[in-house]
C-alpha cells in the first residue's frame, strides 16, 4: 500500500484498490469504510466505482483524500450521536406515559412459580406441541425433492462437477470440483416448513441458516463475475467475501449485498417490513432508486411494497440472530409479533378471541428447545392475556 508522505494517511483511492483486489487488513478496511460512511457522496462514490470496476474514473478526485481528518471529522459527531441515541429509536416504540407492558421474563417465571395454581390453565396445555428441528426439503434443478429430514448423512447427489452431500451435524455442503468457474445454469431450492429450521453451505463457503417457514433458491455453482440468491423467509448468512463476484441477495424486491459479511435478512411476507441487520463488515442495500450502506450495528427497514430505506443506528443484532442461537429473544414486540414467531417455529395456527391492539408490548427470553407451553406460560402469568391449545391451533383470549 502506498502512503501520503505528507500526512502519513492511506490514501482513500489506495484502499478502495486494496479492496477491489481483496488484498485490505481490518485496519485497512476499517479505515476505508469510516471514510465511505462520512457522507453520502463518499458512499456513492464508492458504490460507483465497485459497480463499475473502474477506479481509474475516480483516482484523481480522490488520491489526495486526507484520511485523518476524515476521521476527526467522525470523532467531531460522536457528541451528536450521542444525544441521537437516547430518543425513541423506532417509531413505533410507546412513549413512557402510554399503556404499555413491559414483562421481564426472570421475574415473570419468579411471579408464577409463586403464585396460587390454576388447574383451569394447566387444563388449557394438556395437549402440548413440541418445539421445531431440522427440517428441510431440498428441490433440485431437475425438480426432483430430497426429504433432509429423512436422508441419511453422506452423499445425496452430483450435480455437474458439483456434490452434494449431508453432514452428521445436520448441514447440506455443496462441494465443486476443481474446475475453471463456470456461469451457472442449475438452481436448487432449499425449503423449511414451519417447524422447521436448516444450515448450508454453497458452493463459494458461504454459510447460511435458515429459519422455519423459509427457503433459499441458488446455483450448484457460481458464476465467475456473481453471485446471487433469492430468499424468502429468514436467514443468516457469513459469507466468503469476493471483490471480484459480489454476493448478493434478492428478497421481497430489495437486494442486500455483501461488502465482506455477517448479516440476517428478516423478509416474511407476512411481516410489515423487511428488516436486515449487519453483525460483522458492510452491506449495501438496494430498494428501488435508493442505496445505503449498513455498519455493524445498524439495521435497514424497508415497509414491504415500498422503496424507502429507514436506518436504525445502535439495532441489537442479538435479537435478530437469537432464533439461530436457539432462542427467542422479544424486544418491546407486540403480542401478535410474538405470536407470528411460535406459530412459524411449532407448527400451530392462531386464532384471536378479543381485541389485543392496546399497545402492551413483551421482553424476555426463552429457549426455543422448550415446549410452547413454556413460553405461552410466562405471557399469561401476567394476567393480560390467556391461551389455549387444541391440537395444532392456539387461541388467544383477553
Amino acid at each position: 500500500m502506498q502512503y501520503d508522505e505528507t500526512t502519513g494517511a492511506l490514501r482513500i483511492a489506495d484502499l478502495i484498490a486494496g479492496y477491489l483486489n481483496g488484498q485490505l487488513n481490518a485496519d485497512e478496511e476499517n479505515e476505508l469504510f469510516t471514510w465511505v460512511g462520512l457522507n453520502n457522496y463518499n458512499a456513492d462514490t464508492f458504490i460507483k466505482i465497485v459497480d463499475e470496476g473502474n477506479l481509474e474514473k475516480y483516482r484523481d478526485e480522490l488520491f489526495t483524500y486526507n484520511t485523518v481528518a476524515a476521521l476527526e471529522k467522525v470523532k467531531a459527531r460522536l457528541s451528536e450521536a450521542t444525544i441521537r441515541d437516547i430518543k425513541p429509536k423506532r417509531k413505533w416504540y410507546i412513549p413512557a406515559a402510554a399503556a404499555a407492558v413491559f414483562i421481564l421474563f426472570s421475574a415473570v417465571i419468579f411471579l408464577y412459580l409463586n403464585k396460587p395454581s390454576k388447574p383451569q390453565i394447566a387444563q388449557h396445555y394438556k395437549n402440548d406441541v413440541a418445539p421445531g428441528g431440522n427440517k428441510a426439503i431440498l428441490t433440485l434443478a431437475n425438480g426432483s425433492q430430497i426429504s433432509l429430514t429423512d436422508a441419511k448423512n453422506g452423499k445425496l447427489a452430483l450435480q455437474g462437477s458439483t456434490t452434494i452431500s449431508k453432514t452428521g451435524s445436520g448441514r447440506i455442503v455443496y462441494n465443486p470440483a476443481n474446475t475453471p468457474s463456470q456461469p451457472a445454469v442449475a438452481y436448487n431450492t432449499i425449503t423449511t416448513p414451519r417447524g422447521g429450521q436448516y444450515q448450508l453451505i454453497l458452493p463459494d463457503g458461504t454459510k447460511v441458516w435458515l429459519n422455519a417457514a423459509s427457503s433459499l433458491k441458488y446455483p450448484t455453482a457460481f458464476a465467475a463475475n456473481k453471485r446471487e440468491v433469492e430468499l424468502s423467509g429468514e436467514a443468516y448468512f457469513e459469507v466468503v467475501h469476493n471483490g471480484k463476484a459480489p454476493f448478493r441477495v434478492i428478497s421481497n424486491g430489495e437486494t442486500i449485498e455483501d461488502i465482506g459479511t455477517h448479516f440476517n435478512i428478516n423478509a416474511y411476507t407476512d411481516e410489515v417490513e423487511t428488516k436486515t441487520t449487519l453483525l460483522e463488515g458492510r452491506v449495501r442495500i438496494t430498494s428501488g432508486a435508493n442505496k445505503m450502506i449498513l455498519k455493524p450495528g445498524q439495521q435497514s427497514l424497508v415497509q414491504n411494497g415500498q422503496h424507502k430505506i429507514v436506518i436504525i443506528d445502535n439495532a441489537d443484532p442479538e435479537e435478530a440472530v437469537a432464533w439461530k442461537n436457539g432462542y427467542f429473544k422479544i424486544d418491546d414486540e407486540d403480542l401478535k409479533t410474538v405470536m407470528r414467531n411460535i406459530s412459524r417455529w411449532y407448527d400451530v395456527d392462531v386464532e384471536y378471541k378479543g381485541d389485543f391492539g392496546n399497545g402492551e408490548t413483551y421482553l424476555g427470553e426463552v429457549s426455543r428447545s422448550k415446549n410452547m407451553s413454556a413460553i405461552l406460560k410466562i405471557m399469561e402469568a401476567t394476567g393480560n392475556v390467556h391461551f389455549k391449545i387444541e391440537g395444532r391451533r392456539v387461541t388467544v383470549m383477553p
